[in-house]
């Protein structure tokens, strides 16, 4: 329970009535209104040569990561419903405090879209002269100097309020066992931001703990660290340890899913970035990354009843004329993926009825575009609990076989997810299969099998005999299942900058086929896109179009 009687007393605590929920907050940022400077295609780009087939390990894309921040989503109400809601009561009482603060920082710390078009605006200027290597160490001493200011802002606001006390309690109750200093402190907040990046993190001991790996403190306020970085910063995070690392997995380009709440979380309506101002802001670092990241519009259908139309319009842009690829589902906020069924769940929701045309004009134009549709789908994460079975395979049976849209590219996100214990949900992984077997293009991504990548071996027994599954037409669910990491969630994991090595390693000790393990990490997605050379989808040609007039060279193109 949080330890104040209401948010004003906590904001007012806080000193910072002006700026909370009190008073007019929910105000959007400054809007985007221009396409601004031609920036350097390629800018921030890691080394062509990191990526290079040629060189040793593997390639990889990922389907399924996050890069978005604070600014560009209800971040206090995710922290305080979906995450908060499958945690246990030690991490509950953390949120509890933690949200409020959030929700202040979101609109007063974390950049805003326009604010980061600026900031690449002026990287442009003052970066381009520079050679490849001095530019991203100028990007790694930035992220290094953001990070700093993170830590201090979290520790000053937090530090007002039970999180040291209960953040000590949680770190000296004999589940987190770690060496050092167990104070809540400035360098205790900054070493949890690098939670899983280095050896000599206090938070990082070889020292077992008990309890899902994703429960620790420290991991939490990693995954809120995250929230208050520039976007760009995260994508550099993030290529250091699937890119450019030590492993024997080279991520190639990151599938960058967006997400649209609005309306369904507490808090705001919109977030301080509206989905407009993203959409303009992801183009660019399609451009400054070099085609690194291949990103998916977000959808929202209830925006779109309310907006009449615009958020459909939206996609259709971002798709025709931004170089996005597909689009972004999350029916675990508390919809049905065909808008069938019960009546709405809270007074004020749209019933699954009113949700049914929006999201069939969606399908129909997916159709017509030839894009994915990409939704969470696992047994988790939803609005309340009692939505976290909205995006079911059973549901998802019903869109497939609707007339017409049984053809629709897919990606069931999650894969119904790894389960390292019995859950209600623990047979939809299986159940996917059955689905693929119906649609020719329905496909699932292995996002945050977190177990898997620790080696667990019923779970790699698990997703070795999935793979294995007949599903017709001279097919194996192998042909179906993709890699994906769904980090920044995975931040909250220790060992997060290991997750695709391992998955790769554990994979291949299981006896997994070299073949198999390669249409895993990157053929599959290529297929599920439309972007082979072999089986070309309008993706295809659409994207190399878009970027030979940005001058992209995307080093993925070579795996197709």
């Amino acid at each position: 329970m949080n330890p104040f009687s209401s948010r004003r007393e906590f904001i007012k605590l806080l000193g910072l009535s002006g700026l909370g929920m009190v008073g007019g907050c929910c105000v959007s940022a400054k809007p985007i209104t221009e396409t601004g400077a031609a920036l350097s295609a390629g800018l921030l780009a890691e080394d062509p040569a990191a990526l290079n087939t040629a060189t040793p390990g593997i390639p990889a894309i990922d389907a399924h990561a996050h890069f978005f921040n604070a600014s560009d989503m209800q971040a206090a109400g995710y922290l305080s419903g979906p995450i908060a809601n499958e945690g246990p009561e030690s991490l509950r009482s953390l949120i509890d405090i933690l949200h409020p603060v959030v929700e202040l920082m979101a609109r007063k710390f974390a950049p805003s879209a326009y604010k980061e078009f600026e900031y690449l605006e002026n990287l442009d200027r003052e970066l381009s002269g520079l050679s490849r290597v001095d530019r991203l160490e100028r990007l790694d001493q930035a992220i290094i100097e953001r990070k700093d200011e993170i830590a201090n802002e979290l520790f000053k606001r937090l530090q007002r309020t039970d999180f040291p006390k209960k953040f000590q309690s949680s770190m000296q109750n004999g589940r987190f066992l770690i060496q050092g200093d167990t104070r809540f402190s400035k360098e205790s907040v900054r070493a949890a931001l690098d939670y899983g990046l280095s050896q000599n993190n206090l938070f990082n001991s070889t020292a077992a703990f008990e309890g899902p790996d994703e429960d620790h403190p420290a991991g939490l306020l990693a995954f809120v660290g995250n929230l208050f970085h520039y976007r760009i910063e995260n994508i550099r995070i993030y290529q250091k340890a699937y890119t450019t690392g030590a492993g024997s997995v080279r991520v190639a380009a990151a599938c960058m899913a967006m997400v649209d709440f609005d309306y369904w979380l507490d808090g705001c309506d919109h977030p301080p970035s509206r989905l407009r101002d993203q959409m303009l802001l992801t183009e660019k670092l399609v451009k400054v990354s070099d085609g690194f990241i291949l990103p998916l519009m977000a959808y929202n259908p209830w925006s779109d009843l309310k907006s009449g139309g615009e958020s459909l319009a939206l996609v259709e842009q971002a798709i025709l004329r931004h170089g996005f690829v597909g689009v972004k589902l999350y029916p675990p906020i508390c919809y049905q993926p065909m808008g069938e069924g019960d009546t709405p769940l809270k007074s004020g929701w749209p019933s699954q009825e009113a949700l049914k045309p929006v999201l069939t004009a969606l399908y129909t134009m997916c159709l017509d575009m030839d894009v994915p549709v990409m939704a969470h789908a696992n047994f988790s994460k939803g609005a309340e609990l009692v939505c976290d079975d909205r995006s079911s395979p059973a549901n998802w049976t019903t869109l497939v076989e609707t007339p017409g849209f049984e053809r629709l590219r897919i990606n069931a996100g999650h894969f119904g997810g790894n389960h390292k214990s019995p859950s209600a949900g623990e047979q939809w992984s299986s159940d996917f299969v059955g689905v693929m077997k119906q649609a020719p293009h329905f496909f699932a991504d292995i996002g945050f099998w977190d177990a898997l990548a620790d080696g667990k071996s019923d779970v790699v027994k698990k997703l070795v005999d999935l793979m294995q599954r007949d599903i017709g037409n001279g097919q194996r669910a192998s042909e179906r299942i993709l890699f994906g990491t769904d980090w920044f969630m995975t931040a909250r994991l220790k060992n997060w900058p290991d997750y695709a090595d391992n998955i790769h390693q554990h994979l291949k000790t299981a006896g997994t086929t070299a073949a198999d393990v390669e249409r895993l990490m990157y053929r599959n997605v290529l297929d599920l896109y439309g972007l082979t050379q072999t089986a070309p989808g309008k993706n295809r040609q659409r994207i190399i179009e878009y970027y030979g007039r940005n001058g992209i060279s995307a080093d993925w193109l070579q795996l197709t």
